[in-house]
């Protein structure tokens, strides 16, 4: 027998590490509160996001901003000027600017809060902390390209200055970051305490942000580019509010809790 079969064979039999009720009530002490704030935090960073979003393009009047054929950050252009054949004059940049910053720093401290209840609930005994690694990494992926799109961006003076590039790494670092941690997050859905919806739902958006990224390359020169563009982001700002509310509403003593400590007494 291979070494590769042994490992599997050996993997196959072991019994994974039983979860007694201390530590079961050891994560509602320190796992549990790391979940809400986590919560708060991606609630308050989508939430924020497309509040300042909606205040930014509401300013725009020579023309109006247009969600469908505009891009997003459009709104973060410090000039006024014809960019990739769209009018782009955005008064309120310094708004939009800083809300993609915060946004980053916010999802990223969430992110640190996640992994870390994720690695006290892991769904693997075996294999600990594999999938929380990924969803770090990815975490912080999608964090420091929001943060480099709210620092460069795209506009003619940008592209004037060579800065423009950084701001196409960093909306490409933040488009597939993110999407690649709300897959990775459904998949660490029963150590977040979360149910088999909040699984489904998070990946069907992830997907979804994925698959509109070929089309956006497709479709760049188009006048369905913003949309396609909106969409890749979209879900991600869409799974931070929906997982902000599933994480501060997700009950405080899960039944496996309640079975464990009846078991511990019995």
């Amino acid at each position: 027998m291979s070494a590769t079969s042994q490992h599997r064979t050996a993997r196959l039999d072991a019994t994974p590490p039983a979860r007694t009720p201390e530590v079961l009530e050891a994560f509602e002490q320190s796992g549990r509160p790391a979940l809400r704030s986590a919560g708060a935090l991606l609630l308050v960073a989508g939430a924020g996001y497309l509040v300042c979003e909606a205040v930014t393009a509401s300013e725009w009047t020579d023309p109006s901003y247009s969600y469908a054929a505009s891009f997003i950050s459009d709104l973060g252009a410090t000039d006024c000027s014809t960019f990739q054949q769209r009018v782009v004059c955005s008064p309120l940049h310094t708004v939009m600017n800083t809300a993609f910053v915060v946004y980053g720093v916010l999802f990223a401290l969430a992110g640190l809060l996640l992994v870390r209840a994720a690695r006290a609930r892991a769904a693997d005994p075996d294999e600990p902390g594999r999938t929380p690694r990924a969803l770090l990494a990815a975490v912080l992926t999608h964090a420091a390209g929001i943060v480099l799109v709210g620092s460069f961006h795209g506009s003619t003076a940008a592209t004037a200055d060579g800065t423009v590039a950084y701001h196409y790494a960093g909306a490409t670092l933040a488009i597939l970051g993110g999407n690649a941690a709300v897959l990775l997050a459904a998949r660490q859905h029963r150590a977040l305490v979360l149910r088999r919806w909040f699984a489904t739902a998070s990946t069907a958006l992830g997907v979804l942000g994925l698959v509109a990224v070929p089309v956006l390359i497709a479709t760049f020169s188009t006048p369905v580019a913003g949309v396609v563009e909106r969409i890749s982001v979209d879900t991600i700002i869409g799974w931070d509010v929906m997982a902000g509310i599933a994480l501060l509403l997700a009950p405080s003593r899960p039944a496996r809790l309640r079975t464990a400590r009846a078991a511990g007494r019995a």
